[in-house]
Parts: C-alpha cells; sequence; structure tokens
C-alpha cells in the first residue's frame, strides 16, 4: 500500500491566504485603475494639444499682397498730361495658426517715386555712406526706409495714399482666410514707381488691446492702449509696457516700377476709360 505522504505538504498558513485575499481584491482594482489613468491621460493630451498648445504659441497670419497696374483714365491715345493711372493693391491674409486671430486697426500706406539719373556718377565712397548712414538710422529708430540713392540714380519719394484694409473687428477661425483689393491713383507719367506696405497688427485675446495710429508725411506712429474688462481704455506709454503688449504685426512691403512701353500699355485701357461723344 502507497505511503500516504500528506503530512510532508505545509498546511496553508493564515498570512498565505491572507496574501491570496488580497491579491484577488487588489488585481481588478489595480486594472480599472490602470484603464483610468490610460483614460486621464488621453484626456490631457487632448486638451494640451487642443487648448495649451495653441493658447501658448505665437499667432500666425500670413499675407500675400500683390501690386497692379489696371488702367488710366482718358483716351488710349490721349497725352498723359492731367491723367490718372490706377493702381490695384490685393491682399490676401491667412491664419494658419491653431487659435483665432483677432484684427486691430491695421492700414496700407502707398508712396509713389521718380528717379533721376545721375549724371555724374556717384563715387563708391560716397553713395555707400549715404547706404550706411541709412541702415544707422534704421536702426536707431526700428523703422522701415527706402534706399533712396545708388551709384547711378536718386530716388525722391513722397507718400500718396494710405488707407485701411479690414475692419478691426474682424477675426479669422484657425485656417481660414480673408482677402480685399484697393485702388489708388498717379497721375500718368508723373512718377517711375510705387511703393506699398501693408501694416495688419493682431492679438490673440478679443477686446483686450487697441492700437490707432496717426499719419503725417514722413511716418506714421501708433498709439497703444489696454482695455479692461469694463472696456475702459487704458494708454500705454512705456516703451517696455507697450512690447509686453500681446501685439503682433504682419508686415508685407511691395514695389512696382510705372515705366512702360506705351505701345503695350495699358494692359486694361477701359477700367476708367471716359465715354467718348
Amino acid at each position: 500500500m502507497p505511503e500516504d505522504n500528506t503530512s510532508d505538504i505545509p498546511p496553508r498558513t493564515g498570512m498565505h491566504a491572507f496574501l491570496v485575499a488580497v491579491r484577488a481584491v487588489i488585481g481588478p482594482v489595480a486594472v480599472a485603475l490602470w484603464a483610468a489613468l490610460g483614460t486621464f491621460w488621453s484626456a490631457f493630451a487632448w486638451y494640451h494639444q487642443e487648448y495649451i498648445v495653441p493658447s501658448t504659441a505665437p499667432v500666425n497670419l500670413i499675407t500675400e499682397v500683390t501690386l497692379e497696374e489696371v488702367g488710366f483714365s482718358g483716351q488710349a491715345n490721349a497725352q498723359p498730361m492731367g491723367q490718372l493711372e490706377a493702381i490695384e493693391l490685393s491682399v490676401t491674409a491667412n491664419n494658419v495658426s491653431g487659435r483665432n486671430v483677432y484684427f486691430l486697426s491695421n492700414y496700407w500706406d502707398a508712396w509713389a517715386g521718380k528717379v533721376e539719373f545721375q549724371a555724374k556718377v556717384a563715387d563708391n565712397e560716397s553713395w555707400l555712406q549715404d547706404v550706411n548712414k541709412l541702415q544707422d538710422l534704421q536702426a536707431k529708430s526700428g523703422q522701415f526706409d527706402i534706399v533712396k540713392s545708388g551709384k547711378y540714380s536718386k530716388i525722391s519719394i513722397e507718400r500718396i495714399a494710405w488707407g485701411n484694409l479690414f475692419p478691426s473687428r474682424y477675426f479669422l477661425y484657425p485656417k481660414e482666410t480673408v482677402s480685399t483689393s484697393v485702388l489708388f491713383y498717379v497721375p500718368r507719367g508723373s512718377y517711375d514707381l510705387a511703393h506699398v506696405e501693408v501694416h495688419i497688427p493682431t492679438t490673440g485675446k478679443q477686446n483686450s488691446v487697441e492700437e490707432i495710429f496717426l499719419v503725417d508725411q514722413e511716418m506714421v506712429r501708433s498709439k497703444y492702449f489696454k482695455i479692461d474688462p469694463d472696456g475702459n481704455r487704458n494708454e500705454v506709454i512705456e516703451q517696455a509696457d507697450i512690447d509686453a503688449l500681446p501685439i503682433q504685426e504682419t508686415q508685407s512691403r511691395k514695389q512696382l516700377s510705372l515705366w512702360r512701353n506705351e505701345a503695350q500699355f495699358p494692359a486694361k485701357e477701359t477700367l476708367s476709360k471716359v465715354p467718348t461723344p
């Protein structure tokens, strides 16, 4: 008869039974906690991607600017004296960021210039000295200026038109685009080039700041305001405080030569043609 070895198996202790019971309870709880943690992490990752990242990323507005001659007043074979030439400025703005972009006051600024041939060619030291003076002036003022001299030419330029592009109440959703076009006029044959600047300040927080412009013949100056929750406007004067405002500005510049072969122009001569009797 075989021997009974049951006595050799150690009896299940109270501690062992306790551990088995704990494992039976903790196992499902751990699985549930792990699933909850995964759900929480997925929710946090979504919130971070959809809200945190866009709210901390800079507003990013891309503009496309075109400048085109579109016609002149009067008859095609008439003398240019007393005629106006129409130039069309087209601007497209695209919000490529992940949050809304709110427009502030914005503008376009048109200049026209006359190019003069230098009968006496400027020596390199002379005209490059003018270039370096301009660079120094721009570095100190932060203002863009047009190069007005070269080795063979000089440019005299003046502001001829100025206006707004988009209402300051506009805003763009992410990936949304808006466009506009305006016409301005120059005396035909009086200028050799047109220079246009487009300035579009924006902010990421609606009704928080305001910028207005003061225009003179030389430059455009800005005034800045903070808007409190009650809608009160408080002017910001100190440069450090201005720099801290949540404003970004997209700038574009475009130049157009007004020289042409009279046999080829105008491309659209009937745009503003005076009717003949």
